[in-house]
This record gives C-alpha cells, structure tokens and sequence, in this order.
C-alpha cells in the first residue's frame, strides 16, 4: 500500500479556526496507509516539522494542505517559486519581505504529484477543484517551495492544495470527501485518457 502524508495548518491571523487543521480530525483511510499533522504557521516551524515527518514515514505522497481566504474552490498547486513577500506575520512575528527562500535553489520548483491527472479524476466525480499556478507569496508558498526542494532527488510526489474558507455551501466533510476521492486517485492510479487531460485543462488557473 501506498505511504500517504498529509498536513495541514494551525489557524492565524486572529482567525477562530482553520478548516486544513479541523478536517484531518478524526480523518482514516482503508486504502492507503496514511499520516497525518497539523503545522504550525510559522516559517521556520512548519518546514522543520515537515522535515521530522518525512524522515520518520518516508511517504510516497505528501500532500500539503492550507487555507486560502481569496480562493472560492479547492486548489491543486502547479509551482512553488524562490520567493516570499508576507503580507501578515507568522504565529512567531516573523515576517519576511520582498526575500528569496532559497540562495541556492531553483527560481521555482514544478508539483511532482501529477495534478493534471488528478484534475481529470476529480472532475469525472463532479468535485468542485481547480488547478493554480499560484501558491502565493506566505507559508503555503514557502513550505511547498522548501518541500520541492529537499525532496527534488527522491520519487516522493509532492503538491500543495489550497483550500478556501468554509461557507454555507462547503464543509468539513466535504473537504474530508476530497480528501478521500484524492487518496482513492493515489491507490488506483486509474488511466488518464488525452480526451479527458484535454476537458480538464479549463480547470486550470485563468491567469493568461
């Protein structure tokens, strides 16, 4: 069976919770063998816990889960760029501006894990999801960046989604559902067909 990880984040910036904390409670697999944590929203903290993480499963899959206030659907991160620009501080008072992540890293790294694909499975089960070609500029940006980079040697399959806030029209469950849809996707792998690569391409950013 395939070795999953997924993660997700403490609440901040004077929010009350974070959905990507509350949907991995309670949350199991029969399908694949799976771990889960909740990170804290810090720079430092949260790659330094990922890096404990990874060292004591060795996951085939690492599925990096956030809050995205702006986003109104599930979103599966294409790239994570060398750069941080915090608009708030981190749950430590860090906030890094206008900075690269990395010296010596790649101006940006590619999802490992193959979301396009991904996309296609989801959409066939009328699952609201999209893919983004932007992971922004704050934690979720970096963690995913720093991820990428550590593991870009390793057949480890890496992305990052972002969730938005829950609203009257989403909940916990669903998300969970999500969550499940993607870890049955991971067990079975099923054939992508071009036909089906080809309608999923709209699901992808309107950024051009």
């Amino acid at each position: 069976m395939k070795r999953v990880l997924i993660t997700g984040f403490e609440k901040f910036d004077a929010a009350k919770s974070n959905p990507t904390q509350d949907m991995l409670q309670g949350f199991h697999s029969t399908e694949v063998i799976l771990r889960t944590a909740v990170l804290p929203v810090t720079f430092d903290g949260s790659f330094l816990l990922l890096q404990k993480l990874i060292a004591e499963f060795s996951p085939d899959y690492i599925l990096l889960c956030g809050l995205a206030g702006n986003r109104e659907q599930i979103s599966l991160e294409k790239i994570a760029i060398n750069y941080v620009n915090a608009r708030i501080t981190d749950n430590n008072g860090k906030q890094p501006l206008d900075e690269t992540i990395s010296a010596s890293g790649a101006d940006g790294y590619f999802s490992t894990f193959p979301i396009a694909e991904l996309a296609a499975y989801l959409q066939d089960k009328s699952v609201a999801a999209t893919v983004s070609l932007s992971a922004g500029s704050y934690v979720c940006n970096y963690l995913m960046y720093q991820a990428l980079h550590v593991l870009q040697n390793s057949d480890v399959q890496t992305t990052f989604v972002h969730f938005p806030p829950l609203t009257k029209a989403t909940s916990i469950e669903s998300y969970q559902q999500f969550l499940s849809d993607t870890l049955s996707f991971i067990a079975h792998r099923p054939n992508t067909a071009i036909a089906d690569l080809e309608k999923s391409a709209k699901l992808f950013a309107a950024e051009d």
